[in-house]
This record gives structure tokens, sequence and C-alpha cells, in this order.
């Protein structure tokens, strides 16, 4: 999956300072025990909320991509070829690019819907999830 969401009350530079600094010894003074995993978690329920805001990954993908009643389709993010280079499984609510593997794993290229919005639109993860946010009606504060 993409990146680590992190909300308003605190920066992944945070969150990971605090991880390091809870794994190396006792809190310091002015800091909770576990305030980094609180800040990832509450920044990950933002981005789990966003989602069921989208909804489904097909519905989602079928508004910028045509697809075929088992969710199969050309892949936006290469030059158009004679059959389905792309993919959406509805059950896992994940897409599929069969063009493309991922060089550290091996595996073809997918995610969920905001994945698939950040690629299409050329954005960050974090500006993915602002756009589709304000267009959603959900409020997530990012970093």
């Amino acid at each position: 999956m993409p990146g680590i969401a992190i909300s308003a009350s605190g920066s992944v530079a945070e969150a990971l300072a605090l991880l390091i600094t809870e794994a190396q010894g006792p809190a310091q003074p002015g800091r909770k025990e576990g305030q980094a995993e609180a800040i990832l978690e509450e920044g990950n329920d933002k981005v789990q909320e966003l989602k069921r805001a989208i909804g489904g990954v097909y519905t989602f993908v079928s508004q910028y991509v045509e697809l075929d009643a088992p969710g199969r389709g050309s892949c936006p993010f290469h030059p158009a070829d004679r059959h389905p280079s792309f993919a959406v499984n509805r059950e896992e609510g994940y897409w599929v690019c069969f063009h493309e593997t991922n060089p550290r794993t091996g595996h073809y290229l997918g995610g969920d819907a905001i994945e698939f919005y950040r690629r299409l639109k050329g954005l960050s993860f974090k500006e993915a999830v602002r756009e589709l946010a304000e267009e959603y009606g959900v409020t997530v504060l990012l970093f």
C-alpha cells in the first residue's frame, strides 16, 4: 500500500523520531509513551474514512476507465492495446496493471482507489488524499 498517513497532530518525521526514541529507551519529559503510534493510527483512521467515502474501487475506477462487467479494461497509465491490460478485483478492493511490475517485489503494479488516483493524476500520496478528501467531503489533515 502507499505511504503512511499522518494527521495534523504530527508529521512523518515526528512520528518516526518518536518511534526511534521509544525504541531506544524511556520516555522524555513532555512526551507520552505510545504517542508516535497514536499519531500514525489517527492518520490511518482518517484515510480509512476517506476510502469508505469513495466507495468500491470498481465504481471509482470506472469513472476514469471503461471496464467490462468482470472489471477488465485498457490500462490508463500505458498506451492502449488489443487485450485488457488492467483489472479491478471487486471483492478484494484493488486494481492491477499488467504492463508493469514492481522491481522490488516482482508483482504487477496495483493498489487501492487512492493509489489509482495518485498515479492517474501524477500526484504525491498526500496531494491525492487532500484532493479526494475535498471532493468527497472528508476532513483529513495530513502533515
